[in-house]
């Protein structure tokens, strides 16, 4: 259990205390404790990859955790950010990017079991994804106010996420078709 593989485990475990502080409604000066905390664990993503290649610490664990934990906190928000929201111009990205997580995970989990473990490991596109996902529920989490300039400039920010979000959803899809048919062929 090395500092990346601790670093992507916190950052999971940062989903509770965002979700406690959401709930509180913590705002000292105006900022959101919940955003803070979800920005901080985002931050993980990169630092606990950066960390691992850097001092030749990437494991097996980290691969397969890495992208768990982020799907856990951004789902999570996703989730605390439509509630608040009622928006269908929320609701709906979020219903998709959330599809696209746990579809992301289906395959993964399929590829490991028939060999193809490598096979969806995680690409530039869907790092792109990640830091716009980021980058749109943090600015929700703080500008959900009805109406505002902010608040309108996020939702654009979370359909900007949505597209890499499918653009990233095909690129790996096509991929594990590809291989999806050849094994399905070769079991017949």
């Amino acid at each position: 259990m090395n500092l990346p593989v601790k670093l992507t485990l916190l950052r999971a475990a940062a989903v509770a205390p965002m979700i406690v502080l959401h709930y509180l409604e913590l705002r000292p000066g105006g900022v959101s404790l919940a955003m803070l905390v979800f920005v901080a664990a985002g931050i993980t993503d990169w630092f606990d990859g950066w960390l691992a290649r850097r001092t030749g610490q990437m494991s097996e664990l980290g691969a397969f955790l890495d992208p768990v934990a982020d799907k856990i906190l951004v789902v999570s928000a996703l989730l605390l950010v439509v509630e608040q929201s009622s928006n269908a111009a929320v609701t709906l990205p979020a219903i998709v990017i959330a599809l696209r997580e746990m579809t992301i995970v289906a395959m993964r989990e399929w590829s490991a079991r028939n060999g193809y473990n490598k096979l969806l490991s995680v690409r530039g596109g869907g790092k792109i994804k990640t830091v716009v996902q980021i980058v749109a529920v943090a600015m929700l989490l703080q500008f959900y106010q009805e109406g505002s300039f902010m608040q309108q400039l996020s939702i654009f920010t979370l359909w900007a996420a949505l597209g890499f979000s499918v653009l990233s959803w095909t690129a790996y899809l096509r991929i594990w078709l590809q291989h999806a048919r050849g094994k399905l062929e070769k079991d017949g």
